[in-house]
C-alpha cells in the first residue's frame, strides 16, 4: 500500500479549504476587505445601512444610529460625542434629513473606504463606509448639521476672548452669538468642539453657563466652552466651532420665567469675589442665576461665569457670592457687568 505523504495530505486539505470557501465567497474577499468595485448587491446594502444610520439621526437616537456604525472607540470618542451634540441641535429645530437614495458609490482604495453620496431633503451628505465581518458599517461620522440655507435660527457668531487656565488643564472660549433671524430663541445649551488643523475632533464638550435663556431678533447671547486639554496637545482659538442648541420659543416657555428679579450691584470693578443681594418682588419663590460679564475698556466680551442656583423667597432678598474673575484676564478686566435670570423652582 502506498503511504501518501503528511506534506501532501496538508496541501491538499488546505486545497480543499480554499476551494470550499471560494464557494462560499466567491470575491475571495477577507470579512473585513474591500472589493475591487461594487455590485449591484453591494450597492442595496450600503444603501440601506445609510438608511438605517439616518433613520436613526431622524428619530434623533444617535444610539439607533450607531448601530449601522463602527463602534464610537473606532470612529472616535469624541467624534461620536460631537454628533451626539449636532443630533441634539436638529431635534430642538424639529429637522430631519430624510434620506432619498444613495446617488453614488465608489471604492476608494487608497483610504480604504466606500464613498457614498447620499441623497437628503437637508442635501447631499458625503458616507464613508468599510466592511466588518462581511457587513458594511459606516466608518465615520458624516455631516449631520444643519445646512444654513435649511437652518430656522439665523445667526452670526464671534469669538471675543480666548486663554489657557492657571492650571494649564483647560482651554477656555469665550464669545457671542448674535439671533439674525426673526425667531425668539429659547436656549437649551451652548456645546462646542475643539478641531485640529486637519479637521479632526480633539475634545466635544457641552457649556456649564446659560447666560440668557431667551434671545430676541437682533439680541445677543455670550457663552463660554471649556475644553479640557489632553496631554501634549496644543489648543488654537481658530479651531473652534459652536454647536448652539436652540428651539423656537413659545409663549408657555415664558410662563416659568422670573419676572421681578433684582440685582445690587450690578457692576464691579476688580476681579475679587463680590457678595450680590438678590430681591425677588414676585410672591412666590423663585430660583435665581447670576451670570457675570467681565469685559476690558472696550467694552469687549473676555471673560463669562454664572453662580447658583440660589433661592429667594416672594418679596424677600437673598446673598449670593459671586466667583472671582478668571486670573488670565485680570490684566484686561475693566467691569464685571452682573444680569440675573430666574424660574419657578423646579
Amino acid at each position: 500500500m502506498r503511504r501518501v505523504p503528511r506534506l501532501a495530505l496538508a496541501s491538499f486539505f488546505l486545497g480543499a479549504l480554499t476551494l470550499l470557501l471560494s464557494a462560499c465567497n466567491p470575491f475571495g474577499l477577507g470579512p473585513d476587505e474591500l472589493p475591487d468595485s461594487l455590485s449591484d448587491g453591494d450597492r442595496e446594502r450600503i444603501g440601506e445601512v445609510v438608511r438605517n444610520f439616518f433613520a436613526g439621526v431622524d428619530a434623533y437616537n444617535p444610539q439607533l444610529a450607531g448601530e449601522v456604525m463602527l463602534t464610537p472607540g473606532e470612529v472616535g470618542i469624541e467624534e461620536f460625542a460631537r454628533m451626539v451634540f449636532r443630533i441634539g441641535v436638529l431635534q430642538s429645530a424639529e429637522l430631519a434629513f430624510n434620506f432619498r437614495a444613495i446617488e453614488a458609490a465608489t471604492v476608494d482604495s487608497d483610504a480604504g473606504v466606500v464613498r457614498a453620496t447620499a441623497n437628503t431633503e437637508l442635501g447631499r451628505v458625503q458616507v464613508a463606509l468599510v466592511r466588518r465581518e462581511g457587513n458594511w458599517r459606516v466608518a465615520r461620522v458624516p455631516d449631520v448639521s444643519i445646512p444654513e440655507e435649511f437652518d430656522p435660527f439665523p445667526k452670526t457668531w464671534e469669538v471675543t476672548n480666548s486663554y489657557t487656565s492657571t492650571d494649564g488643564q483647560t482651554f477656555v472660549i469665550i464669545g457671542e452669538f448674535t439671533n439674525v433671524g426673526q425667531e425668539t430663541w429659547l436656549v437649551l445649551s451652548t456645546p462646542g468642539s475643539m478641531l485640529s488643523a486637519e479637521g479632526a475632533v480633539l475634545r466635544a464638550e457641552p457649556s456649564s453657563v446659560l447666560a440668557r435663556p431667551f434671545v430676541e431678533p437682533g439680541g445677543t447671547l455670550p457663552f463660554r466652552v471649556d475644553f479640557r486639554i489632553p496631554d501634549g496637545t496644543t489648543f488654537d482659538a481658530s479651531g473652534f466651532e459652536p454647536l448652539l442648541n436652540v428651539r423656537r420659543a413659545r409663549g408657555s416657555d415664558r410662563e416659568i420665567l422670573a419676572t421681578a428679579l433684582e440685582i445690587e450691584p450690578d457692576q464691579a470693578q476688580g476681579g475679587d469675589s463680590v457678595s450680590l443681594t438678590v430681591s425677588n418682588g414676585e410672591e412666590s419663590r423663585r430660583t435665581a442665576w447670576v451670570v457675570g460679564l467681565a469685559r476690558d475698556a472696550r467694552g469687549t466680551l473676555i471673560s463669562l461665569f454664572q453662580d447658583g442656583p440660589v433661592e429667594v423667597a416672594g418679596q424677600l432678598d437673598s446673598t449670593i457670592e459671586t466667583s472671582p474673575v478668571d486670573p488670565p484676564v485680570l490684566d484686561r478686566l475693566a467691569v464685571v457687568e452682573f444680569e440675573i435670570w430666574g424660574s419657578a423652582p423646579q
